[in-house]
């Protein structure tokens, strides 16, 4: 059938978590020949298409969409490395899915967020902290902690999705031409990680969507700290910093313990062996990860509305 979308036949494939051998398989022709429908260089036929849908559970008319699918905000996501390519590559799918779904509901109504979320130049900026500023100023922002991240990203109409993922991968991202913004988080973390997630993702946004960057991991997390922490208005509270003094600081800044005294250590606050001192202790007292002190949820309301 001529009016079926290659693209759309992979994505389908990749979300199952199936190999075009598998495929190759189930439809009862040779990987390469699947390959070369996959590539656009044959044609499916009805009967193939008809089995390609029960196969992976889509329906026909979802391999006839001619949408476009988009590569991830960042190819650097907020992730360990020890998730497998395969594994990426089947969440990438995923998240196309789910911004076709977006654009189709968007589509029916009127979305009309009061900000945007800006593309800046680091050239012109010159600092991952300095383009936080500059979002922070453009969407009116007061001073002081962030109340809500999600809140904050909703209102510049970034559709925000919760969903299980590979306790490797905090979120993902994309950004297609005339659509809203998409993240997929993790649900399974605290919130003070989901906070410090969103802003890391709202960073590639704003820095690399439009942009190919030496280091657009150190620059999304310096994004980040500055969006959740503005250097000129906690170095104050973080002077003479102290162990002790953290618990009240997390709770004000809705920052986790760790990321806190990371951000003094990297305005200079406090010398490298003080932050070192201070993880140990922060291990010894709540193991690698935990912390206490849980914050409010941030509840994502623009996909329902």
């Amino acid at each position: 059938m001529s009016d079926v979308n290659a693209e759309m036949i992979r994505v389908a494939r990749l979300t199952e978590g199936w190999t075009q051998n598998e495929v190759a398989d189930a439809l009862g022709i040779r990987q390469p020949t699947y390959s070369k429908i996959e590539n656009g260089l044959v044609a499916l036929g009805e009967a193939h298409l008809a089995k390609l849908s029960e196969v992976l559970g889509y329906p026909g008319s979802f391999f006839c969409q001619p949408d476009r699918i988009w590569g991830t905000a960042s190819p650097h996501h907020r992730r360990r490395k020890s998730v497998t390519p395969s594994r990426l590559l089947e969440i990438e799918a995923q998240l196309n899915v789910v911004r076709l779904q977006v654009r189709r509901l968007a589509a029916s109504v009127e979305i009309a967020p009061p900000f945007e979320v800006p593309k800046i130049d680091l050239d012109i900026v010159g600092s991952g902290y300095e383009a936080a500023r500059a979002v922070r100023r453009h969407w009116r922002m007061p001073l002081g902690p962030v109340p809500s991240v999600t809140r904050a990203l909703e209102d510049a109409g970034v559709v925000i999705i919760e969903t299980p993922l590979s306790d490797r991968l905090d979120a993902i991202s994309v950004w297609g031409p005339g659509e809203s913004p998409v993240v997929l988080l993790n649900e399974s973390f605290p919130v003070d990680r989901k906070r410090q997630t969103l802003a890391h993702e709202l960073g590639h946004l704003v820095l690399h969507t439009a942009d190919e960057t030496e280091d657009p991991e150190r620059e999304a997390d310096e994004f980040a700290r500055e969006f959740l922490m503005p250097s000129s208005e906690i170095r104050p509270e973080l002077k003479y910093l102290q162990l002790k003094a953290l618990p009240d600081l997390k709770r004000r800044w809705k920052c986790s313990m760790r990321n806190i005294v990371y951000h003094a250590r990297e305005l200079g606050v406090i010398s490298k062996d003080q932050a070192r001192y201070m993880f140990m202790r922060l291990n010894q007292l709540y193991g690698a990860k935990a912390e206490p002190i849980p914050l409010p949820p941030e509840t994502a309301t623009l996909l329902r509305e």
